[in-house]
């Protein structure tokens, strides 16, 4: 049986966001447009999973063939996100 196995969704008017972990690789499927607030609850959800990881290595993947555009703001959000998980 598999390990720390978990999964995330979140819609809103622009897009949607589906992020599944299996043990320590993070999988991610934006589709259509990527708000600031779908990058938001992306962040918050790697914010929340990567200290689980304890330094230990980590992947993430990005499936995203229906993504379409974000936004800067959304841009600026996920920048800074990437930063941050890739301090754990």
């Amino acid at each position: 049986m598999e390990k720390n196995i978990s999964s995330f969704s979140f819609k809103d008017k622009n897009g949607s966001l589906l992020v599944f972990r299996k043990n320590n690789i993070l999988t991610a499927k934006f589709s259509d447009a990527c708000s600031e607030t779908l990058a938001k609850k992306f962040c918050e959800f790697c914010e929340q999973i990567t200290p689980e990881f304890e330094g230990k290595p980590w992947g993430y993947l990005s499936a995203s063939d229906k993504y379409y555009a974000a936004t800067p703001d959304a841009e600026m959000r996920l920048v800074e996100g990437y930063k941050k998980s890739m301090a754990n």
